[in-house]
């Protein structure tokens, strides 16, 4: 069956039909590197209410792929080993981030989770976390991690579900290593790493948990 040309909608419709465009099929898979890859394929995109967080990622025949953000330097806030794509012929598949468990769902005020180990948080949430104050600055305990004979972070102890570390993503025992690829080697290297970095608008933090190395990536916001 032929495909109606413009103008014919029914009378009272405010839209016209239009035949559908043509589509070009796709080459061979054993084609793919030659014919679309010879200048630039477009694999996978993450977008975000947020420009400069957004994430595209690309493919050429003489390079490896490669994350471009619009951002005038790279923004950890996706990081590019979380962003993996698979061609499939022409279409390209992206694995998201693990969405939290709704038990595990920041609850304070200030701080946002978008995914696992992902986060938007007020600088004020930020300031408070550090800080304690109350019930909450006499149960926190913060000791030096030591590994032979050498201080390698710092471990935490005292955290609680509802705490604002909790809504941070930490949990009690942690031990804190790096804030944005600065060593934290004591209590008051940890204030020292957040004073360097309060104009900041993101901060990495690395720990282990259990054994296990893993990171935190924070925006901060003025008000959230």
């Amino acid at each position: 069956m032929n495909a109606p040309s413009p103008g014919d909608a029914p009378p009272s419709s405010p839209y016209r039909v239009y035949p559908p465009l043509p589509v070009e099929p796709p080459p061979p898979r054993s084609a793919l590197a030659s014919h679309v890859l010879s200048a630039c394929a477009l694999m996978a995109t993450l977008t975000s209410l947020h420009l400069s967080y957004s994430v595209a990622r690309l493919a050429t025949a003489s390079a490896t792929p490669r994350a471009l953000t619009c951002a005038p330097e790279p923004r950890p806030f996706v990081a590019e080993d979380q962003l993996r794509a698979t061609a499939q012929g022409l279409a390209a598949a992206v694995s998201p981030v693990e969405p939290l468990a709704p038990e595990r769902r920041a609850t304070t005020p200030g701080v946002r989770p978008l995914g696992r180990g992902v986060y938007v948080v007020s600088r004020r949430a930020i300031e408070g976390a550090l800080e304690g104050h109350g019930d909450l600055a006499r149960r926190t305990r913060i000791l030096p991690e030591i590994r032979d004979g050498r201080t390698v972070g710092v471990r935490v102890f005292g955290i609680r579900p509802g705490d604002p570390l909790s809504s941070l993503g930490f949990a009690d025992g942690d031990v804190i290593l790096r804030v944005n690829d600065i060593e934290v080697a004591s209590p008051d290297r940890c204030l020292e790493a957040y004073a360097r970095l309060r104009a900041a608008d993101r901060l990495t933090v690395r720990f282990e948990r259990r054994g296990r190395a893993r990171s935190h990536v924070y925006a901060l916001v003025a008000e959230l």
